[in-house]
């Protein structure tokens, strides 16, 4: 069973966490982003909703997918992130880096 769904219009992608962010969920949404990121997509959003664990593969995938999407003048984003997540990120300085979003 997948860690994450998909959902596609047209040049948006929307991607739900089922799961935490680590190594094993990193590669099958590393293959899954090579595929899109071929395309023409405009924005990934990521919807952290049901995740409380990220671990440093996952946080050098998003870093590497906001390089990619930038490139491209194109979007990462970052919504739901848990108190304990923002802190994290806060501290990273990766809060600076991407784009943040609540609700």
């Amino acid at each position: 069973m997948s860690s994450f769904e998909v959902e596609k219009k047209k040049e948006t992608v929307l991607i739900r966490f089922t799961d935490k962010l680590a190594s094993a969920a990193v590669e099958e949404l590393r293959g899954t982003l090579k595929k899109m990121l071929s395309e023409n997509i405009s924005s990934i959003t990521m919807d952290f909703k049901s995740i409380d664990l990220i671990d440093s593969m996952g946080i050098g995938l998003l870093v590497s997918t906001h390089n990619t999407l930038s490139s491209r003048d194109s979007e990462l984003i970052i919504t739901n992130l848990s108190p304990d997540l923002l802190e994290l990120f806060t501290v990273m300085r990766l809060n600076e880096f991407f784009t943040i979003k609540g609700e």
